[in-house]
């Protein structure tokens, strides 16, 4: 599963939630959706119940390995993403090589 492809949601959820930190806040509530397969947190529609699919077919290792990227990927280009919000397609633009 790659989080990097919703890196605009996570900063969504954060915002609609008025949370105070993308990492400790925003991205624990998106995953929260995921793993339940239901939109709680997340003002935008997504396929919750395919991503809970998909992340139920995850070992632990590879939802810790997951977790872990996401996390490293917006500390590494936290500058870039707050300047790319809120426009997703440049948000998706931001990390490419």
């Amino acid at each position: 599963m790659n989080l990097k492809q919703y890196t605009y949601e996570i900063f969504k959820t954060n915002e609609a939630n008025n949370g105070t930190d993308i990492l400790n806040v925003g991205l624990p509530m998106f995953l929260d959706d995921i793993m339940k397969g239901k939109n709680n947190h997340c003002p935008v529609n997504l396929d919750f119940e395919g991503l809970k699919k998909q992340w139920d077919e995850l070992t632990v290792d590879q939802r810790q390995e997951t977790n872990d990227g996401i996390r490293k990927f917006i500390q590494n280009h936290y500058d870039e993403l707050v300047n790319a919000y809120p426009d997703r397609d440049m948000m998706l633009e931001v990390g490419k090589e």
